[in-house]
């Protein structure tokens, strides 16, 4: 194996693009079926003397498990929250954007009032008027969240 760096990135991308389409329900089955195709090529010694198997199906383990931990702490969270309002404590951590006739900002959000809800993670306020916040500035309100419109795969909720 000449480029083994290639085979693993190669793999890794199609597998996070597959990830990506199946959607979270069927990632833990192929994550299990990569792990077994590794565990199965790297004791097999014609396949573990050939090297491209074992490491790819260790890539795309790898690719699953880290797509379903991002799912898991990342996504999750919002999608909990959704269709609520929630009086929340956030930091803005960029600059506004100005699109479609609204206001956008990321917040990262410091606490929400509802103990039994997710804290600590990012969003992003639409507002009609623009607020007279900055980078890192805090503010408290009260907020309606909810998720963007869409399906699964490639598409904004996604």
């Amino acid at each position: 194996m000449k480029r083994p760096l290639v085979l693993v990135g190669i793999c890794y991308l199609l597998t996070q693009a597959a990830a990506v389409f199946f959607g979270a329900g069927v990632l833990k089955i192929l994550f299990f079926v990569c792990a077994g195709g590794f565990a199965v090529t790297f004791v097999y010694w014609r396949t573990r003397r050939a090297r491209v198997f074992p490491v790819a199906f260790l890539a795309a383990a790898v690719a699953f498990g880290s797509f379903c931990l991002y799912t898991r702490f990342a996504v999750e969270p919002s999608r909990a929250l959704d269709g609520r309002d929630e009086t929340v404590t956030a930091t803005v951590c960029e600059l506004p954007v100005n699109q479609y006739g609204r206001w956008y900002y990321v917040l990262q959000i410091d606490s929400v009032d509802d103990k039994t809800a997710p804290q600590r993670f990012r969003i992003r306020l639409s507002s009609q008027r623009a607020l007279s916040v900055e980078p890192y500035s805090r503010i408290r309100g009260k907020i309606h969240l909810f998720l963007p419109q869409g399906g699964d795969g490639y598409s904004s909720r996604g």
